[in-house]
């Protein structure tokens, strides 16, 4: 049944006031609170709050904030709650409806906000065993450094016999979900070789990678690499936008752009989702009548493609998920049940399809494999798959370790005495099924003057398992030169 009173949440944003407020807090109607609305991990003791709700329904001055824009309103429908300005912590917090903190949303431009990368290196000792990098190691040597998204960037810094010197280009995706980074790395802890890596890879903001390792069976050095897209006074991006969860917590708001598997619900059924924007409805669901988008002007229209517009189009009710299906959508969704049963799938009444406008998905529920692989296909993902990496690791007398994306090289090298004693060039490819990894590879091993080795081939490894790539000498001689391929994914 239609959703007669949806419930309100309390969401918060940090944007500069005038994105509301054209004239700050000088901009007619605002009014100081003496004390929060009610209680919320946004307020805290000694806050200076705002009240914004007095502002006055049209503000001309707005149209001086967007080139090209006309007059907006800041008013929502259904109206909010209550909307409030906290000048300590810099945020806009609001209450209401989901379909008005969308509107919101819509108005304050936030993919607009001038953005940064912050990139980290962290130079790490491998432990006397061998044993893989995990969570809890600390690095020995760490630099940090700022820079905009498609720009270059050299830094460097040196204390004592430690020192990371860094040369890198990174890229943001439009969604803020990964940063492409090509880095060159120069690594010296102590008493050990310098190590430099060259390589390329996709970062998730806020999940570092352990990109690349050299030990020759003693003593040895890691490098990982992460990093976060940031607002100019250094916020989190994915800070930007937070939603409360129960009295005390509040949570970032994401927007998952890549596929998900279909997840089991209960004893029988699946759920699959896909990511859809809002104005990408009307490239597939027909519009009945005349097509209020065809004749609007966007540079005198406020917000052609705002969710509410093409809810009103294709006339669409707010409905709720039925109760097996609360744990994965706890909001109210637009009802596409009628229009899926136009495209001949979900026709049984056990068949459920929304889009659910907080993920900016289409949600289908069946207990029928076949009509979810219908469902999959006509929205096929394609080139919105996640992105995956390649990690090659070489052990013999010690370990060396690196990691690139599929058709890319990279280089490892250790050097004594500015001479390179050791190397490790790699361009790993997928191969023809998803269990099988092409590579090419040349490896060199000078180290010890006394066992020297070196290979250039190719070789197709199989993931996960370990290959032979070099062997022969006496029994009591070096160990035999063994490869593995395992992909990564940066969301892991």
């Amino acid at each position: 049944m239609p959703l007669v009173c949806p419930a309100a949440e309390i969401v918060s944003w940090k944007v500069p006031l005038c994105h509301y407020a054209p004239e700050g807090l000088e901009s007619q109607g605002i009014v100081r609170l003496r004390a929060a609305p009610e209680d919320s991990p946004f307020f805290k003791k000694g806050d200076a709050l705002w009240n914004l709700m007095g502002i006055p329904e049209n503000d001309e001055k707005r149209e001086n904030i967007f080139p090209g824009s006309t007059a907006q309103t800041i008013r929502t429908s259904p109206p909010l709650e209550w909307a409030l300005w906290n000048a300590s912590s810099g945020r806009l917090v609001i209450k209401g409806e989901w379909i008005s903190i969308w509107q919101l949303h819509q108005l304050l431009r936030m993919n607009h906000l001038p953005k940064q990368l912050r990139l980290t290196a962290e130079a790490l000792d491998v432990p006397a065993d061998g044993a893989p990098l995990s969570a809890k190691s600390m690095p020995a040597a760490t630099l940090s450094w700022v820079v905009r998204s498609g720009q270059n960037a050299k830094a460097f810094r040196q204390q004592d016999s430690s020192m990371i010197r860094i040369e890198s280009e990174a890229v943001s995706l439009d969604d803020d979900s990964l940063i492409d980074l090509r880095v060159v790395a120069t690594c010296s802890l102590r008493d050990l070789p310098p190590m430099e890596v060259n390589c390329g890879i996709s970062l998730q903001p806020g999940n570092p990678c352990w990109v690349a390792r050299d030990f020759d069976g003693t003593k040895g050095m890691d490098l990982k690499l992460s990093g976060r897209i940031e607002l100019v006074d250094g916020t989190p991006v994915e800070d930007a936008f937070l939603i409360q969860k129960g009295k005390d917590a509040a949570q970032p708001f994401k927007t998952d752009r890549y596929a998900t598997p279909r997840s089991p619900i209960g004893t029988k059924g699946w759920l699959s989702t896909t990511w859809v924007k809002p104005e990408d409805l009307r490239n597939w669901l027909p519009i009945e009548g005349k097509d209020p988008f065809k004749d609007m002007d966007p540079f005198k229209d406020v917000d052609p493609f705002a969710p509410d517009i093409i809810r009103t189009a294709y006339k669409l009710e707010v409905i709720k998920v039925p109760d097996n299906l609360r744990t994965w959508l706890p909001q109210t969704v637009w009802d596409l049940r009628a229009r899926f049963k136009n495209l001949g799938i979900g026709t049984k009444d056990t068949d459920f399809v929304g889009y659910d406008l907080v993920s900016q998905r289409i949600c289908f529920f069946s207990e029928d494999p076949s009509t979810l692989d219908q469902f999959e296909q006509v929205l096929s993902p394609g080139c919105r798959m996640p992105p995956r990496l390649i990690a090659i690791s070489l052990e013999g007398d010690g370990q060396s370790r690196l990691v690139m994306r599929s058709g890319e090289k990279g280089l490892l090298t250790l050097s004594r005495n500015e001479k390179i004693v050791r190397s490790l060039e790699i361009e790993p490819v997928f191969g023809g099924t998803d269990d099988l990894i092409d590579l090419r590879l040349n490896y060199v091993d000078e180290l010890n003057p006394l066992s020297r080795q070196s290979l250039n081939s190719a070789a197709t490894l199989r993931v996960g398992q370990t290959s032979i790539l070099l062997d022969g000498m006496p029994a009591k001689g070096m160990k035999p030169l063994r490869a593995k391929a395992v992909i990564l994914s940066p969301f892991e």
